[in-house]
This record gives structure tokens, sequence and C-alpha cells, in this order.
């Protein structure tokens, strides 16, 4: 808001150090009070607001949030659900694909609105990687390492869990590429780089978690070697957080606001009794590669979210849907004393 309004006072730049200077990995874009990061994360809305033309795109997400009740009044309402739900429905985006082209901006330095402000949009930091090493990313962060050009070619062989993303950059003259991935998704190569000048050029790796949950890591080296990586185990997405699988799979987000509504209604109604907790737990162990394959087929997530239309309605309106089911049993009841009747009339004939 302040450089919307007032562009001449830039005091949001001198916090951006604190979300771009890191000594591992940043933190999450979308984590607690975190020494002063807080403030350095609104460069996100401005990549935003760039990536589709348009403030507006901020205004719709805060008018969002205002029409929104919270569960209760120790509960903060959830401003990335407020952020995918605006990119969903106004823009055909989602939250992690926003959050991929805001790092590469981070980078590239593709900042198109407020050029004479350009300069005080600082780097992140750059990290110094070593021959072989893991690294394990909390959610919605990232990290950048920096190759310096050697007399030899770079190869970086890669391995990462599902929730990873990788770029990697080439800077020759101040120009930057990215160069694609080898055949089969597990490494790059730099053929030129023993060409490159060490003062002026670099290849730079990004690596990102671009998921809600945190833990999720990636291996890599110029060795040729990799170590073991392991996904974030369901229990980390339990109580709070995710694990609505099949819904998150039908509606293609962890933060879909009817994803959301099933998770507030697990968390306030099944996870605070011993049943819900049991059919929680088997839940856990028997949807995800249920939900896998839904996420492969389009016509598979149509079908779900009709299936899951009278759950979310009785989530949504449980005094309704109380009357729709004692309804539905009355009638039922009804129907089946009229079968009985019948049949004792035909045996009476019989």
């Amino acid at each position: 808001m302040e450089d919307e309004v007032f562009d001449s006072v830039n005091q949001l730049y001198g916090y951006l150090g604190s979300y771009l200077y890191y000594d591992k990995t940043s933190v999450a874009l979308n984590a607690v009070r975190d020494g002063a990061s807080e403030y350095g994360r609104w460069i996100f809305n401005r990549s935003l607001a760039e990536e589709h033309n348009t403030p507006v795109l901020i205004r719709r997400i805060w008018e969002r949030l205002a029409g929104v009740t919270p569960v209760n009044a120790s509960t903060d309402i959830n401003m990335v659900s407020m952020i995918e739900a605006t990119l969903h429905d106004s823009y055909n985006s989602s939250f992690s694909a926003e959050f991929s082209a805001f790092l590469k901006k981070l980078y590239k330095r593709e900042w198109p609105t407020r050029p004479a402000d350009l300069a005080r949009i600082v780097l992140p930091t750059m990290l110094d990687p070593l021959a072989s090493q893991i690294v394990t990313l909390p959610r919605y962060s990232f990290a950048f390492y920096r190759f310096v050009p050697s007399n030899q070619a770079l190869a970086i062989t890669l391995k990462k869990t599902s929730g990873v993303e990788t770029t990697l950059f080439k800077k020759i003259n101040g120009v930057v590429t990215e160069i694609p991935l080898d055949a089969g998704a597990s490494s790059y190569t730099v053929s030129d780089f023993a060409a490159m000048n060490p003062l002026t050029d670099e290849v730079v790796l990004l690596v990102a978690n671009t998921t809600v949950l945190d833990g999720h890591q990636v291996s890599f080296s110029t060795d040729g070697s990799t170590l073991a990586v392991t996904e974030p185990k369901v229990a980390a997405a339990a109580g709070g957080g995710g694990g609505c699988f099949i819904a998150t799979a039908a509606y293609g987000s962890y933060l879909h606001p009817k994803v959301a509504e099933l998770r507030a209604f697990r968390d306030q109604y099944l996870l605070t009794n011993a049943p819900g907790r049991l059919f929680v737990s088997a839940y856990y162990r028997l949807s995800p590669p249920i939900a896998d394959v839904i996420a492969r087929h389009e016509w598979m997530k149509s079908g779900v979210r009709g299936l899951l239309l009278p759950l979310i309605f009785a989530v949504e309106h449980p005094m309704a849907a109380l009357g729709l089911l004692l309804v539905v049993v009355g009638a039922s009841l009804r129907w089946g004393m009229l079968v009985l009747k019948g049949r004792g009339r035909e045996a009476a004939a019989a």
C-alpha cells in the first residue's frame, strides 16, 4: 500500500533483507512473525500484481477476506487460502504457480513496474554449494546456490521429493537463461561452464518447496552421487494442517475453499474425539494412493467433486442437512411400511 499510494516513500524496501538474506533456506512465505521477515514478504504481492498486470488482484484478495467469518474468536483466517481462491476464481492460476514465478523474478530481476526502484530490490542470498548435499525445505521456502565457473563442465545430479521444484540459471555477460533438465529429469549439464568468466558469469541453482507441507527435500551433487530423500510423513499434515488428500486431488488445490471447509470440520469435530481420530487415521492410511489416481484424470476429479457435494452441503449447512436426512429416513420408513402391508395383503389373499 505504501508503494502504491505514496511512491516517494520507500521504507518498505529496507525490510527486504530480513526475508531475502538467509543462512540455509528462506523462511516460509506464510510463516508467523520471524525476525521481521514478515515485513519483507510484501514483495510477493508486488509479484502477484505484476504477473497479472493489475494491483486490483490484491484488492480482490482483501475483499474476499472481508466476506469470511473466522471459525472462532481465537483462530486466524488462513490468508493463503484467500489468495488461492482469488487466483483460482479470477485468474486461472494457483498459489504454487505464482510462488514459482516469484522466485524466478527474484533472481532474473524482472520487475517491470517502478523501474526507478529496481536497485532497491536486493538479490536473495547466494549459498555456496557442497560437492554433495541434501536440503530440507519448510513450506513455501527456497534457496539459491551459486556455482562459480571452473576449468571443467558442470553436471548437477538431483534427487528430490514430490513437492520440490528446481530451476538452473546461467548468466553470461549479464544475460540470464534457464537451462533445461537432461533426459530423465534427474540432472543438469552446463557444457560451456569452463569457458565462462569466473569474475562476471555464474550458474545458479534454485531449489524450492512449492507446497504447504514442511519437510520436502532435495539432494544434489556435482560428483554424480545423491543422498536418499524422504517424502514428508502424512502425520506432518494432520491436525490443523493438510491431509484431505481426496478432496485436494478433486479440487486441484489443498487451499481450495471447499477443501478448507472439510479440514475445518475434521479439526473441530473428528480430531476432538476418539472415534473421529480413528476414522481420520484410517483415512490417512488408505486415501493417498486413491488421491494419486484421481489427480491424474480430469474426469475422475469432476466425478469425485460431485460425490463430495452432499458431504460439503452437510458441513456448510448442518441443520438443513439434518432436516433433509430426517425427511429421507421418514420417507424410507413410510415406503417400507407400505411394502410390508402390501405383502401382508398378498399373503392373506393367497
